[in-house]
C-alpha cells in the first residue's frame, strides 16, 4: 500500500486515438523500415514484456490500460490499493512534498503501483483507454499491455537505405558453430517458433534470407517470445550467406524429405574427414521454396529428412521439422 503522504508522480493518461504518440506508435508496429530506422521495436503481451525487464532489458514505455492493471494488481482479489481508494470515494488526498494536497484518480494509484514493482520512471509508464488499445493491438483479444523496446545489439537486418549492412565483413554470426537459416519462411508465427526452438536447443544464431518474413514484426516477436534478445540475427541474401558460409567453414545441412535420415548422420559424421565443423541447418517454408533457390545453395551439402514412422503423413510443417532436425543435429554433432 503506498504510504499517505507519497507524492504520486504525474503520469500520461492517453484516451483518444489522435494522440501524436499513438499515431507514431501504431507507424512502428506496421512499418519495418521505421522501426529499423528508430532502432525500436513494438511488443504486445505481458509474458513477453515482463520476461525483456526479468532479464535487464528496460523498456523505453510501456502502456497500460486501467482494465489490465486492476487484474495484475489484485491478483483476482481486491488489494489493500484499491480497497483503500474505494473507501474515500475512489480519490485520495496526498500531501506533496510541497505541503500542497492534489487529487489522483485511481488509475494513477495503479500506475504508481507498476512504476514501484517494476522500478522504472514516470515517463516510462503510460496508462491508456481500452479504445486506445484496440488501435494498437493487432489481436482480436487485446491483452492490455504493449511496450516499446530499443532493438538488441546482435540484430543485424536489411533496411532500404543500407543494402550493405548484413555484408559477411560486419556479421554478428563470425565465430558461431550452431546456425539456423530460413529461406522464405513468410509466416510469422512460423518463423517466431523457430527461432524460440533454436534458442531453447543451444543454436547459437540465425541468418534469415530475404523474401522471408520480418523477424522484428510484432506477432513473429510474440511468437518467438523475445529470442530475438538471445540469439544474434542477421538478415541478407544468398550471396552473403554462401560468402559467409565460406569463411566460417559451416557444413550446410538441408532439410529435404526426399533426403538421408538425420539419424544416419552419425555415420556419415564419422567417416568424413577433417576438423569438426559447425552447422548450418537450412530450413525452407515449403518445397517450393528449397526448388525455387535450389541454384543458389552452397554446392557443398548434405540433404536431410525427418524419419517418419507413420507413412501415411508425408510431411511436417516447417515448425515441427525444423524443432526435430535442431535437437537431432546437436545430439549427432556433439
Amino acid at each position: 500500500m503506498i504510504p499517505l503522504n507519497t507524492k504520486i508522480p504525474s503520469f500520461k493518461i492517453i484516451n483518444g486515438n489522435k494522440n501524436e504518440m499513438i499515431k507514431k506508435m501504431k507507424k512502428l508496429k506496421e512499418n519495418g523500415d521505421l522501426r529499423r530506422k528508430e532502432k525500436k521495436l513494438f511488443m504486445e503481451g505481458p509474458s513477453l514484456i515482463f520476461d525483456l525487464i526479468k532479464n535487464g532489458i528496460k523498456p523505453h514505455q510501456i502502456l497500460f490500460t486501467q482494465k489490465y492493471l486492476k487484474k495484475s494488481l489484485q491478483g483476482g482479489e481486491e488489494n489493500e490499493l484499491t480497497h483503500s481508494i474505494n473507501n474515500n470515494q475512489h480519490k485520495r488526498q496526498l500531501k506533496s512534498q510541497e505541503g500542497n494536497s492534489s487529487s489522483y484518480s485511481e488509475f494513477e494509484f495503479e500506475l504508481e503501483e507498476m512504476r514501484r514493482k517494476l522500478g522504472l520512471n514516470e515517463r516510462e509508464i503510460i496508462g491508456i483507454s481500452e479504445e486506445v488499445m484496440k488501435t494498437l493491438s493487432d489481436t482480436s483479444s487485446p491483452q492490455g499491455i504493449v511496450a516499446i523496446f530499443p532493438f538488441p545489439s546482435s540484430f543485424q537486418g536489411h533496411s532500404k537505405e543500407k543494402e550493405e549492412e548484413s555484408t559477411s565483413n560486419h556479421s554478428t554470426l563470425k565465430g558461431k558453430k550452431w546456425i539456423l537459416v530460413l529461406n522464405e519462411v513468410q509466416e510469422p508465427g512460423n518463423l517466431g517458433s523457430l527461432l524460440r526452438s533454436a534458442c531453447a536447443l543451444g543454436w547459437e544464431g540465425a541468418f534469415i534470407m530475404k523474401g522471408s518474413c520480418d523477424p522484428v514484426n510484432p506477432k513473429a516477436l510474440r511468437a518467438s517470445s523475445g529470442a530475438l534478445f538471445h540469439l544474434p540475427i542477421q538478415m541478407g541474401s544468398w550471396e552473403d550467406f554462401r560468402k559467409l558460409s565460406k569463411e566460417e567453414n559451416w557444413k550446410c545441412v538441408v532439410a529435404d524429405s526426399k533426403g538421408i535420415s538425420v539419424e544416419n548422420l552419425e555415420k556419415e559424421r564419422k567417416e568424413s574427414e577433417g576438423e569438426k565443423r559447425g552447422i548450418a541447418l537450412i530450413l525452407s517454408n515449403e518445397s517450393e521454396g528449397m526448388e525455387r533457390n535450389l541454384d543458389q545453395f552452397p554446392e557443398e551439402r548434405i540433404a536431410v529428412s525427418v524419419p517418419m514412422i507413420n507413412h501415411q503423413i508425408e510431411s511436417l510443417n516447417v515448425t515441427a521439422a525444423g524443432a526435430i532436425l535442431m535437437q537431432q543435429l546437436r545430439k549427432v554433432h556433439k
